[in-house]
């Protein structure tokens, strides 16, 4: 998994960034956003996948870090999302594809189960 700090770390390196300042300058954000990004704050999906692009990362593997960073709770959840990082793509998205159907499927039985209760 990418986190925020080594998405930011990264950009750092591959710039060779001396402060926070600079790395905003190269992301097109605040000095402060990326300040705020050491001490915890999560990328929003828009600034991972914009940071995805100047680092040509896989955005697939970004966005899937970041959901896991930003949004999933379950760790079962970051444990299967997470081992599709660094997958073949093609492979990447039939699991996604597969795993959304599921979801999407149980929410569709679980609502099902509960209206007719």
């Amino acid at each position: 998994m990418i986190t925020t700090i080594e998405l930011m770390d990264s950009v750092r390196a591959r710039f060779a960034c001396k402060s926070d300042r600079e790395i905003a300058k190269i992301l097109g954000i605040t000095g402060t956003s990326v300040s705020g990004y050491y001490r915890g704050n999560i990328a929003s999906i828009d600034i991972a996948l914009h940071v995805a692009d100047v680092l040509e990362l896989d955005p697939l593997d970004v966005l899937i870090s970041n959901l896991c960073e930003n949004k999933v709770k379950n760790q079962r959840a970051i444990e299967l999302l997470s081992s599709l990082i660094n997958s073949n793509s093609r492979h990447k998205t039939d699991r996604v594809t597969t795993l959304l159907a599921a979801n999407n499927n149980q929410a569709t039985t679980q609502t099902s189960t509960h209206l007719n209760s």
